[in-house]
């Protein structure tokens, strides 16, 4: 896709946590927990990585 740089990256996803409910009905936003953004590297950027070679710096 065209300007979708993110795409060739990786994607994105949403975890969402939260306190048990018995009944969906009883379910709502009061009880998440946490919510956490979860990035996934593309292959490209995966095999980058994982060739990516680095060195301490010394000032």
């Amino acid at each position: 896709m065209p300007g979708n740089w993110f795409g060739r990256l990786g994607s994105f996803s949403v975890a969402l946590s939260s306190a048990g409910a018995d009944m969906e009905a009883a379910f709502s936003s009061s009880v998440i927990k946490s919510v956490k953004v979860r990035f996934t590297a593309g292959k490209k950027l995966a095999v980058a990585l994982k060739a990516a070679t680095f060195k301490k710096r010394s000032d």
